[in-house]
């Protein structure tokens, strides 16, 4: 059997699909395991996402706008990786 390192992208994923059916067992279980500083860390590294109150509902907000803006040419506050999110 071969285990493969999650990569962060599929992780948010899965995260911004478990919130989108008002669920939250996976962030929690995150949070209980002490992992919630390591992954808003990875967050900022990857795609520059910041907030005083991380969360899925404040990203997928950033993510939405972010990706508003850069159709329209402009900068956006969250790194143009995020494009990977077009499928939401």
């Amino acid at each position: 059997m071969h285990f493969s390192d999650p990569r962060i992208d599929e992780i948010i994923e899965s995260l911004i699909f478990e919130y989108s059916t008002n669920k939250d067992e996976k962030l929690q279980l995150i949070e209980n395991s002490g992992l919630d500083l390591f992954l808003w860390e990875q967050m900022k590294s990857v795609y520059g996402y910041e907030s005083d109150l991380p969360g899925i509902k404040d990203f997928i907000v950033k993510l939405f706008k972010s990706s508003y803006d850069l159709a329209l040419g402009n900068d956006s506050e969250l790194n143009p990786m995020l494009l990977f999110f077009k499928a939401f």
